[in-house]
């Protein structure tokens, strides 16, 4: 069956690496493989594998940094500072960025120079390595460790003393402490001061950080300072971090007064975008801000598209990403899924939980997405949530599902989806039929020929005919032969209906 020939394997990261070491440390034809060898003294296995890895291969060198964060015998308190800080921290920091040299050895002289004088380490650290930052960012934690301890008053100074920290490694770093103190001490001040000591576009970036790391009510301080900015970016922002009620108001009364932001507020895509980020809240709430985008505009949403939309872009949002954050049991619910910890019923009583006014505005199509989402992993389970639902009905959702997860999940689940409702004499056969054609070229892409066998080993009936004829149709222009085979093995006569 496919899911023997198609198995995946999800190797736990200590294997992978472990593997990857073994991969690049293994010589050809060595006879003394399987023999132990001690590690010189005074250093650890790890030490001893990262001096065998060649550090010129990039693969190489991630694998030589993992050993090394493993290996946490050096450490700033551990190895005794140079005589001269500043000019073993160059060393360390230059023979890391530009001779792939131990990240352990940079750090650790990186720390002690931070230790002595904070601003030129910071300030050499930024000047090495890439335009952007990418290679010294493995520097990165070292120096936020150090900044957390020092006063963003002092961290401005810097910056105004050097603009050369707005660009570079340090500039992200520097603004992430800078701009935390500006939300969290809700220090306007702070901020104005700062972004007036700064070119524009590096203004602007503090600003987006510092709105981005304020709280809900952090934000509100900043709106004189948001006006001043003209910056749509920096505005959509500060409207994620409302509530959307106060976020439909406030876009609405600035419209109405003809404001500052008035101008910036008439792209649709700007109120758009903050009814789609307001997730979990009222979805007639959130329409009624569209529609109002679109009436300034002159435009009337015709369908309700954006309803469904809105919807599914919740429960994405919900499944994928804020589960984990907020700490809900349900972050890793597929897998809970297939080990029989939990069910549809279940994943749609948590679903409803946490998205109650999403779940009681728009039933239907909360209903139908989690169906979507279930279905995909287990179809027999994802059956109880239309169980209630008339036949008719339930077999025209279990279509729209089958159409949707075509091509996206395992052939395998697709099968076991539509076998859970036989076709009937009120089926449309055009429809399920449509299910297994958009089934088949993302499948074969994926599967090749396995897909071919698969379809093929599949239990003779109608389901395996219409897969067949997928296939069938997928290969007439290319190979006409193999096309005429595959119908060939369909075993249901032509005209076939379902029984009563």
């Amino acid at each position: 069956m496919l899911g023997k020939i198609l198995l995946k394997v999800w190797w736990i990261p200590t294997l992978a690496l472990a593997f990857a070491v073994g991969w690049f440390f293994a010589p050809a034809g060595n006879p003394n493989r399987g023999t132990a060898t001690a590690p010189p003294p005074g250093k650890s296995k790890s030490s001893t594998a990262r001096d065998r890895l060649d550090r010129s291969n990039p693969a190489a060198r991630h694998i030589s940094d993992l050993l090394e964060e493993m290996d946490s015998a050096a450490s700033p308190d551990s190895v005794p500072p140079a005589a001269d800080r500043a000019a073993a921290g160059r060393a360390a920091m230059d023979d890391f960025i530009s001779s792939h040299g131990s990240l352990t050895e940079g750090r650790v002289r990186f720390a002690h120079w931070l230790e002595s004088d904070p601003k030129s380490a910071i300030a050499y650290w930024n000047s090495i390595g890439t335009p952007d930052g990418e290679d010294s960012g493995a520097l990165a934690p070292v120096a936020r460790k150090r900044l957390e301890n020092i006063d963003p008053e002092e961290l401005l100074k810097w910056l105004s003393e050097n603009p050369d920290l707005t660009t570079g490694a340090a500039r992200n770093t520097m603004f992430a402490f800078l701009a935390k103190a500006c939300a969290t001490g809700k220090d306007a001040d702070l901020l104005k001061r700062a972004m007036a000591a700064l070119e524009l576009s590096a203004a602007n970036r503090l600003l987006l950080i510092t709105i981005v790391s304020a709280s809900p009510d952090g934000s509100k301080p900043l709106e004189p300072i948001v006006r001043e900015s003209h910056d749509s970016t920096i505005l959509r922002n500060m409207l994620f971090k409302m509530d959307p009620l106060e976020a439909n108001r406030w876009i609405r009364s600035e419209i109405a007064s003809d404001g500052s932001l008035a101008d910036l507020l008439k792209d649709r895509s700007i109120i758009a975008s903050v009814a789609i980020a307001a997730r979990g809240s009222s979805i007639d709430s959130r329409l009624a801000l569209i529609d109002f985008a679109d009436e300034t505009e002159g435009k009337i949403r015709s369908s309700k598209y954006p309803a469904s939309f809105l919807v599914s872009g919740d429960v994405d949002d919900w499944f994928a990403y804020r589960v984990e954050s907020m700490g809900n049991p349900m972050s890793d619910w597929k897998h809970r899924l297939r080990m029989g910890e939990i069910d549809a019923s279940g994943i749609m009583e948590e679903a409803r939980r946490a998205l109650p006014e999403v779940a009681a505005e728009m039933p239907d199509e909360f209903r139908n997405k989690i169906f979507d989402e279930v279905a995909s992993v287990d179809p027999a389970s994802a059956m109880q949530l239309i169980s209630d639902m008339p036949q008719k009905e339930r077999e025209k959702s279990l279509i729209k599902t089958g159409m949707n997860i075509a091509g996206q999940s395992d052939p395998q689940k697709l099968m076991e989806l539509v076998a859970t409702m036989p076709p009937t004499r009120a089926s449309s056969p055009r429809e399920r039929f449509q299910v297994w054609s958009r089934a088949t070229a993302p499948a074969y892409r994926k599967y090749g020929e396995s897909y071919v066998s698969w379809v093929t080993d599949m239990p003779p009936g109608i389901e395996r005919d219409w897969a067949l004829s997928g296939l069938s149709a997928h290969f007439m222009a290319d190979d006409p032969e193999k096309s005429a085979r595959l119908k060939s093995l369909k075993t249901l006569p032509a005209g076939w209906k379902p029984a009563k």
